[in-house]
């Protein structure tokens, strides 16, 4: 057997041996593979190039991670701040806030409108009865007139009237008595330009007969003409309004027909000029309407075997 012989076997051994490494080595699909080998970085990146289509670009290795933060995470809210009534602040649930509890100074303890309160006037009868407001008027120079009634005895109140200051002093205050000892009121009361007060409410003439009445006062409260009409039958009438209007004065209020029924009134009044005041004046009507001072009452009659009772002059029956 020649040398050449052996030789080119011992070559195809060879070839032979490293086939399936150079296979390993030189894959089939031309995706050429780098071994990190002892490279620190442990991240490749392998870029193959192929005629037949773009550039893949191939990264291996340990991806790269982020730690999540340990420190705790402080929130702001942006919401609106509860409302705290009394902080002074107005909130948007809040109408007003003045910081204090105090309910007469226009806001409230509930931070709520109201009106402020910026004087108070009371009034308490002499007898400690009960004391009652009527009405109330004022005048063009900011003079306030109460009317009302103040009670003299629990079965008596005479007629009040009451001036105060527009900073709610006193000016003056006045009761009208009566000569019977029942209970005489006022229910309304206007004011004339000229300061000339009005007042209307119910005079009692007997037990249990009321009758409408009006009458006038200066503006210092001295009596001037008074107007009083019994009702029907004398079973009983009020007034409860009055309206001054282009010299005339208008009063309403109600009279009673029977038991069970009543009507409506409304009266105009010609107020005298202020030179006769406090005379008596009559009226062209088919009832009996007298105008008389105040210290002269209708005296009541009865006729003998009537159960009804009329009115005529102080101390007249016929």
């Amino acid at each position: 057997m020649s040398n050449a012989y052996l030789t080119g076997r011992a070559t195809r051994l060879t070839v032979l041996s490293l086939g399936p490494w150079l296979l390993l080595a030189c894959p089939s699909d031309g995706t050429a593979t780098t071994d990190s080998g002892t490279d620190p970085d442990p991240t490749s990146t392998t870029t193959t190039s192929d005629t037949s289509g773009p550039d893949v670009t191939t990264t291996t290795g340990t991806p790269t991670t982020t730690d999540p933060t340990t420190d705790a995470t402080t929130s702001t809210s942006t919401g609106p701040v509860p409302a705290v009534c009394g902080d002074g602040i107005v909130a948007d649930s809040e109408v007003c806030d003045d910081g204090n509890d105090e309910p007469d100074d226009g806001c409230n303890k509930s931070c709520e409108k109201t009106g402020a309160v910026l004087w108070t006037y009371t009034h308490n009868g002499a007898a400690d009865e009960d004391d009652v407001m009527g009405a109330v008027a004022v005048d063009p120079t900011g003079k306030i007139i109460i009317v009302g009634n103040e009670g003299i005895t629990p079965a008596d109140r005479d007629m009040l009237i009451i001036a105060l200051n527009p900073d709610g002093t006193e000016l003056w205050k006045k009761t009208y008595p009566d000569d019977n000892g029942l209970p005489n009121f006022f229910n309304a009361v206007v004011i004339g330009d000229d300061g000339t007060i009005y007042a209307a409410g119910v005079e009692q003439l007997m037990k249990d007969v009321a009758a409408p009445v009006v009458r006038s006062f200066d503006p210092d409260g001295n009596e001037g003409w008074t107007f009083i009409e019994p009702s029907a039958d004398m079973l009983g009438g009020s007034l409860s309004g009055l309206l001054l209007a282009d010299g005339k004065l208008y009063s309403s209020g109600g009279e009673d027909l029977s038991d069970k029924a009543s009507q409506l009134v409304v009266r105009r009044h010609d107020p005298p000029p202020a030179r006769s005041r406090g005379r008596r004046r009559r009226r062209p009507t088919s009832r009996t309407r007298t105008a008389t001072p105040s210290s002269r009452r209708p005296t009541a009659c009865s006729s003998p075997g009537s159960s009804r009772t009329r009115v005529t002059r102080p101390g007249r029956c016929s």
